[in-house]
């Protein structure tokens, strides 16, 4: 009898993170692609900006406001991106290794097991900071905005001459 609960629970178990784990990867897929999208409208956005500004139909001071507020307000929405897909990549890591130890898991282990549950469940806040922080910074991310703002200030400093 036993046995019977004990091969029924794996089951269930095995069943419930196996949707966890195609949850938490589609979310992850879907957060790749937001962040990739912000910067391809930060680049456009940028560049529209720019031709605006070269073409005379935007006043100089104001258009390199505009482009050093944009950049930072797409460089920090890249980075709450990635704040999402850091907990819900180390969940997926976490589910993954639950399925992997499965087959040989007792009643008891299976037991403290919950699925689904919340990434963010037991996360400090300063831990959630920590790695907002550490996503802004990071080199995919930076990048494409340090580049472009260098670029920015480049230019206006050329145009200003």
């Amino acid at each position: 009898m036993h046995e019977t609960n004990l091969t029924e629970l794996r089951e269930h178990k095995g069943n419930c993170l196996i949707e966890e784990y195609k949850a938490l990867n589609t979310f992850i897929i879907h957060d790749s692609l937001g962040s990739r999208g912000i910067k391809n409208w930060c680049v456009t956005a940028w560049s529209l900006t720019i031709g605006l500004s070269l073409q005379s139909k935007l006043p100089l001071n104001v258009a390199f406001a505009i482009l050093i507020t944009m950049l930072l307000v797409f460089w920090w929405l890249n980075a709450f991106y990635d704040f999402y897909m850091v907990f819900h990549r180390k969940r997926r890591y976490d589910v993954t290794v639950m399925i992997n130890q499965l087959p040989n898991a007792s009643i008891e282990t299976l037991s403290t097991w919950e699925t689904p549950l919340d990434p963010f469940e037991g996360v400090s806040r300063w831990a959630k900071v920590e790695v907002v922080l550490r996503s802004a910074v990071s080199m995919p991310i930076m990048i494409v905005y340090v580049c472009l703002l260098l670029a920015t200030v480049s230019i206006f400093i050329l145009l200003s001459r």
